[in-house]
């Protein structure tokens, strides 16, 4: 189920958190991540960091990106659905980010 879904180990180091010391990651977070249908076919997961911000997972091969370090992926705004998407340059892949309940 969805409600069982919980993040990849992280892939930085930063993520460990203290008190782990058998390198567990944090527990996953109360809500569901936000998911989202690439135009590749693939599944995108957002998580929070315990830092603050945000991260996307691909479920389907494991890469990620940072927002604050998004390299080859940049987020754009489309004026017609008026929602905010994430375009990745060398690949041309991209995926809507659902809206924010007001």
């Amino acid at each position: 189920s969805m409600a069982s879904l919980t993040p990849p180990n992280p892939p930085w180091p930063e993520f460990l958190v203290e008190g782990h010391g058998d390198g567990r990651q944090a527990e996953a977070p109360a809500e569901d991540p936000q998911l989202a249908r690439s135009s590749h076919g693939r599944t995108w997961a957002q998580y929070e960091r315990p830092e603050g911000g945000n991260w996307w997972h691909c479920n389907d091969d494991g890469q990620f990106f940072l927002e604050a370090e998004p390299q080859d992926w940049k987020q754009w705004t489309c004026p017609n659905r008026m929602q905010d998407y994430w375009h990745n340059s060398k690949t041309d892949e991209f995926f809507f980010v659902a809206l924010a309940a007001p």
